[in-house]
């Protein structure tokens, strides 16, 4: 587990909210608070899908940024706003294959990472969620390094805490 700071949040915010940098990713939960706090679950809603329709558990960032960014567009900036957002199966699957960890998406493994808005700030702290207790720390480290790498290929330059 690592915390950092984003170092330009205009940047980062243009690309989280306007980009496709971030699309990948699957929202857990979001919480805006502006003229009014909105929190969006981002567990799918399977009831509203056809039986074979529907894609995953949780909603991808691109299925929802447009509606995100209608939220937090206006005249002043957000009060806060708090994101968890967790690595596709498929690639949390290739992450934690590079320590030969194999089953990953079966045992429900989560690389995750958490991201607050608040005074003009964007602080961002990684976690990792496993269902069978691991004694190396290899996986989460791996996470860390791996999100660092991904935010400096796409120029988000951030400030460890």
């Amino acid at each position: 587990m690592v915390a950092f700071k984003i170092v330009d949040v205009k940047n980062f915010m243009n690309k989280l909210l306007i980009g496709e940098v971030f699309d990948n990713f699957l929202l857990v939960s979001f919480e805006i608070s502006s003229f009014a706090k909105v929190t969006i679950d981002g567990v799918r809603n399977e009831a509203w899908y056809e039986d074979s329709e529907s894609p995953g558990r949780y909603l991808s960032w691109k299925e929802l940024r447009n509606k995100v960014s209608l939220l937090v567009k206006g005249d002043r900036i957000p009060l806060t706003m708090k994101a968890v957002f967790r690595l596709s199966e498929t690639n949390t699957e290739k992450v934690a294959a590079k320590l030969g960890v194999n089953d990953a998406a079966e045992k429900d493994y989560g690389l995750f990472f958490n991201l607050k808005f608040e005074n003009n700030e964007v602080n961002i702290v990684t976690g990792v969620s496993v269902t069978d207790f691991l004694i190396s720390k290899e996986l989460g480290n791996l996470w860390d390094e791996d999100l660092l790498k991904f935010l400096k290929y796409y120029q988000i330059a951030v400030e460890m805490l």
